[in-house]
């Protein structure tokens, strides 16, 4: 059985060890409860059951891989925050928001000592966490090694937590209300909205500072949208042009990243992930100021001989963060384009 455990929750090596010792079945389960959300489904990238009778019928290698997860998509969302690492589960770390130089000084005359100007982020990491457990009589009737590839998926999983707990973040950032549908075309095959006006709207908020972005300067490098958004913004007539001129990078396949090479969007990197909430937005990104949080990696490994079952628990300590300013009214690195998709 595989099990996730998501966000707040407090656990242990023995009551991992203990928890599935009244279990009958192979169970995989994401857990979430960041938001209040418990997510439990048969769709196996959040969790289904599996019956050992169900192994037994299983002979393709590459249907079980899929069961198992393995078969996961990729998660894109860690290219939208930098990592720093923390020894500690609490603590915090500062974020230069103006710089100290005089410009233009005079023949001779002497700067004055400036201080530079910093943004104080509080940081409480929490644990993720993926278990997997196998009986000896579930590993014996598969043709595959069942136990070694959920512990090939356990990282997978805590991929996937680490991808919605970036979601829940970004979730966070400053709104700006753009009332375009970029879907929307009243008279075909002419889009009703340009999103690149919406998109130059967000990164000059970010980028000229002043009060309304707690006057910090941030330099958005990421364009980030669902999979819904992203279907509006790569159909709209206004984008369709600069696609077929080769200047905008379409992600491929298996690799939803892309670039936009426009003279207003030099090197905007394109991220399409449908892990991406809510879907009827999209987000500019200054990735300095979205901050991943990161403690330890650790695991555990323990064999129950009286149930005959192997197990493994894979933990990860985190903190996705969205820098605000000294009154926490602006996220200075991202803003969320409202109301792009209907």
């Amino acid at each position: 059985m595989t099990q996730t455990i998501g966000k707040n929750s407090q656990v242990t090596a023995e009551q991992i060890a203990q928890a599935f010792g009244n279990e009958a079945r192979a169970v995989s389960t994401i857990w979430k409860t960041a938001g209040g959300r418990y997510v439990k489904g048969k769709n196996w990238a959040q969790g289904s059951s599996l019956n050992p009778s169900d192994i037994s019928s299983i002979k393709a290698k590459i249907v079980l891989q899929e069961v198992f997860g393995l078969e996961r998509k990729m998660y894109q969302l860690e290219q939208l925050v930098t990592a720093r690492p923390f020894d500690k589960l609490t603590g915090s770390f500062y974020v230069a928001s103006q710089g100290s130089a005089h410009r233009k000084l005079a023949k001779g005359q002497e700067p004055d000592i400036l201080l530079n100007r910093w943004l104080k982020v509080d940081v409480n990491l929490w644990t993720n966490a993926a278990h997997v457990a196998m009986f000896d009589e579930d590993q014996a009737v598969a043709d595959v090694p069942i136990y070694s590839i959920g512990k090939e998926d356990a990282a997978g999983a805590l991929a996937y937590a680490k991808n919605l707990d970036i979601s829940d973040e970004l979730a966070n950032a400053t709104d700006i209300s753009t009332g375009h549908d970029w879907g929307e075309m009243t008279t075909s095959p002419n889009s009703d909205h340009d999103p690149t006006i919406d998109i130059a709207g967000g990164i000059a908020a970010l980028h000229k500072g002043g009060s309304t972005n707690g006057n910090v300067k941030a330099n958005p490098t990421v364009l980030a949208m669902g999979d819904d958004a992203y279907i509006d913004f790569i159909t709209n007539s206004w984008i369709q042009k600069y696609v077929q001129a080769g200047m905008i990078k379409v992600p491929a396949p298996g690799a939803p990243t892309g670039g936009l090479a426009l003279p207003m969007f030099p090197n905007l990197t394109l991220v399409v992930d449908g892990d991406i909430s809510p879907s009827t937005s999209a987000f500019v990104v200054d990735p300095k100021y979205f901050v991943l949080a990161t403690g330890p990696m650790n695991s555990v490994g323990y064999r129950n001989d009286l149930k005959r079952m192997d197990g493994y628990a894979l933990f990860e300590y985190l903190e996705p963060k969205l820098v605000t300013d000294q009154s926490a009214t602006y996220t200075v690195g991202a803003r969320e384009l409202t109301g792009i998709h209907a």
